[in-house]
Parts: C-alpha cells; structure tokens; sequence
C-alpha cells in the first residue's frame, strides 16, 4: 500500500492545478469530488440511500442530477450532514481501496474538504495549498466565470473547513513566485523524505 498524502486549499488556491502537476511528474492522485461523483452514479448501496433521503429526481435518467441535489441541501444543513455522511465513508473506502492497488511508495488524495470528509482521518500527510486572498478570487473568476460576490460567497462558504495548521505537514503558497513544476517537486522531495527514500 502506497504512503496517502492529502493536497487541501481553498476555491482558487490552486490544489488542482498542483495534483494535475503531479500527475505529469507521474504520480497518481485520487480526485475527491470526481471520485464523489461515480460513487453515487455507480453504487448501489449509497444510491439506494440518497434516494430515501432526498427522492427520485436526484437520478435524471440515469444520470446523477446535481443541481436537484443543490436545490434540496443549499439552505439545509442538517440535510446536507445526513448527505455527506453517506457519501464521506463511501469516498473513503474507495480512495484506501485504490490506494492499496497502487505499486508506487506514495500518492495523493486531492479534497478541498479533506478536514471535515474523514479524509484527512487516513492520510499520513497533508499538503496545504495556499494564496492571497485576492489571487484566489481573481482565479477563481476566470476559472469559473463567476462574479466576485459568487466567488466570494463560495469561498467564505469554505471557510468552515477550518485548517488545523498543526496537521499541515507541508505548506505551498501558489503565489506565483515559484512555478507549478517547481511546486510539485518541493511535494515530491518532501513525500520522498517522509516516506525514507
């Protein structure tokens, strides 16, 4: 089984852009959201119980109907615990299942909600990526042609992930002072390091 590290930031910090990196240096990375979505399109079990919950138009001809699922928990967060609860273990499970399968010495779990998923709960180390504020609400923008009040809605949202710098074993800040490339080597010196290559 390979090392699990976690890559973590805020809407625009660039974890993402960071893990594609990686993965062009050739490491495998398992993306949480991506991952997120096939389990409750392809598992039966967490389909089953998504649908007691919340009902049938979550699946729109077989398909899974995110915004339906949007409309129902945005103002709700007691049915967005009771979602999450469902979905959280179910993503865990699948990245230490794929983890296992993995011939490499460490890889990567890529969440914006590492902390409170339970992802952070089964990884050895946490990789935080970070940027000024207004960077990350520039980026943002562009990357999602959102407004800045939508942008900055979305990121105070996040703020509930509260980061417990004591359990960052490594912080990047995706400024722009040092390029992707450089980034993604600095994580791959640290990993080696911590993993005793």
């Amino acid at each position: 089984m390979s090392i699990l590290f976690g890559i973590t930031g805020y809407i625009g910090s660039g974890k993402t852009t960071i893990a594609h990196g990686l993965e062009e240096l050739g490491e495998a990375v398992y993306y949480s959201d991506l991952g997120a979505r096939r389990i409750m399109l392809e598992n039966a079990h967490v389909r089953e119980e998504l649908v007691t919950l919340l009902g049938r138009d979550i699946y729109a001809g077989g398909e899974l109907n995110r915004a339906a699922i949007a409309a129902k928990i945005f103002h709700d967060k007691s049915l967005l615990r009771k979602v999450n609860s469902i979905v959280h273990p179910a993503v865990c499970n699948d990245v230490l299942r794929w983890s296992k399968g993995l011939n490499q010495p460490y890889c990567f779990v890529e969440s914006a909600i590492l902390f409170t998923s339970g992802l952070r709960d089964i990884c050895s180390g946490v990789i935080l990526v970070n940027a000024p504020e207004e960077l990350i609400i520039r980026r943002a923008m562009e990357r999602d042609d959102r407004s800045r009040e939508e942008i900055l809605s979305r990121l105070y949202s996040q703020r509930e992930e509260e980061f417990n710098y004591k359990a960052i074993d490594l912080i990047l800040s995706n400024d722009g002072t040092e390029s992707i490339t450089e980034l993604c080597l600095r994580v791959q010196r640290f990993c080696s390091n911590f993993a005793g290559q």
